[in-house]
């Protein structure tokens, strides 16, 4: 976080820092848009459609030339429900992006500070067994689903 500052000056009022085993990824942003990459072995974030990292992926989704994010975001479902191309936060991709939000949340109370390693096809994680309860509700007996 405080690379991110030194490089960018004060932070945006939403957004997302992803730290990963490779590096780390900055979204300043709600709908991640726009992000910034910054690999282990490198210094300064650089924006995605700038780091090798981010190029070298194939685009699988068509993006929108709209600059305004959330009327992009609306076009493009209202476009979906009429029969046309898969909207960028489809389901298939949504589900993982919701995933990792709640994760965030699920992080923040189990500690500021600790770090929270998630097994995401399982559904945990797997060095903090206190933040099982975050993540599946225990029903009271009669009441499973």
């Amino acid at each position: 976080m405080k690379e991110i500052i030194e490089q960018r000056g004060t932070l945006p009022h939403s957004g997302c820092l992803v730290i990963g085993d490779k590096g780390k990824l900055f979204a300043g942003d709600d709908y991640g848009a726009r992000f910034q990459v910054l690999m282990n072995d490198e210094k300064e974030y650089v924006n995605s459609d700038k780091h090798p990292a981010c190029i070298a992926v194939p685009q699988s989704i068509p993006r929108t030339n709209e600059r305004d994010t959330d009327l992009a975001m609306k076009k493009e479902w209202f476009a979906m429900i009429k029969g046309g191309p898969a909207a960028y936060s489809n389901f298939d991709v949504a589900a993982y992006l919701t995933e990792i939000i709640l994760l965030g949340c699920i992080a923040l109370r189990t500690g500021v500070g600790h770090k929270l390693d998630w097994d995401g096809p399982n559904m945990r994680a797997t060095n903090a067994p206190e933040a099982a309860h975050f993540v599946r509700r225990q029903y009271r007996k009669g009441w499973e689903i």
